[in-house]
C-alpha cells in the first residue's frame, strides 16, 4: 500500500485558515506556522517540510491539525488512503450517470447552505448538519477521484497488454517462415 501524500491538502488547509483568519502577510503567516509547530510539538521548519511534501506528515498529527483547522479533510484523505476497498470502475454510460448523481448531490448541499445563509444566517444547531453535508461533498469528490484513477489505470493496463489473438510482429515472421519451409518440404 502506498503512503498517502497529504502535503497538497495540508497546504490548502493552511492557506484556507490563514485567509479565513486574515493571516495573509509574512509576519502573520510565520506566527501561524509557529502555532502549528507548537501544536504538533515540532519545529517550524518541519511544518514547512510537511507542506512541501519533502517529509511526509505523520498520521499522529492529523487529529490535532483537523481540530485546529475545524475540518476533516486530512483525516478523510488518510482514511481513504488506508482503505482496502477496491474501486470498481463502471462502464462509460454508468460512469456518466454516477458522475451526474454525485454532482446533483453536491449541488443540493450547496443549495441548502445558501438557503441557511439567506434565511436568518447560520445558527449553532445548523453547524452539525452543515459539517455532515460538507463531509458528504468531500466523500463524493474522493469517490470521483478514486474512480478517475482506477479508470486511468484500467485504460493504461489495456494499452499495455497484448490483444487476444494478436501475435507480436517477430512471431508472425517466424510462423510465415515455418509455413514456407513446410510448403517447400511437401513439394
Amino acid at each position: 500500500m502506498m503512503k498517502p501524500n497529504l502535503a497538497p491538502l495540508l497546504n490548502v488547509e493552511i492557506l484556507r485558515i490563514s485567509k479565513l483568519e486574515n493571516r495573509t502577510d509574512e509576519k502573520q503567516m510565520h506566527a501561524f506556522m509557529l502555532e502549528i509547530a507548537r501544536l504538533c510539538a515540532v519545529g517550524r521548519r518541519q511544518v514547512y517540510h510537511w507542506r512541501s511534501g519533502r517529509h511526509p506528515l505523520p498520521a499522529e498529527h492529523v487529529p490535532t491539525l483537523c481540530e485546529r483547522f475545524r475540518s476533516r479533510v486530512l483525516l478523510d484523505a488518510l482514511v481513504s488512503a488506508t482503505s482496502e476497498a477496491v474501486v470498481e470502475v463502471p462502464d462509460s454510460f454508468d460512469l456518466a450517470v454516477q458522475a451526474s448523481r454525485l454532482v446533483r448531490e453536491d449541488l443540493a448541499v450547496y443549495e441548502e447552505l445558501l438557503l441557511d445563509f439567506e434565511s436568518d444566517g447560520i445558527q449553532p444547531g445548523e453547524l452539525v448538519r452543515l459539517r455532515e453535508l460538507c463531509a458528504r461533498v468531500h466523500r463524493n469528490i474522493h469517490l470521483a477521484l478514486d474512480i478517475a484513477e482506477a479508470d486511468c489505470a484500467r485504460r493504461i493496463a489495456a494499452e499495455m497488454s497484448p490483444r487476444k489473438g494478436s501475435v507480436p510482429s517477430g512471431k508472425k515472421q517466424d510462423r510465415q517462415t515455418d509455413e514456407g519451409s513446410l510448403i517447400q518440404a511437401i513439394k
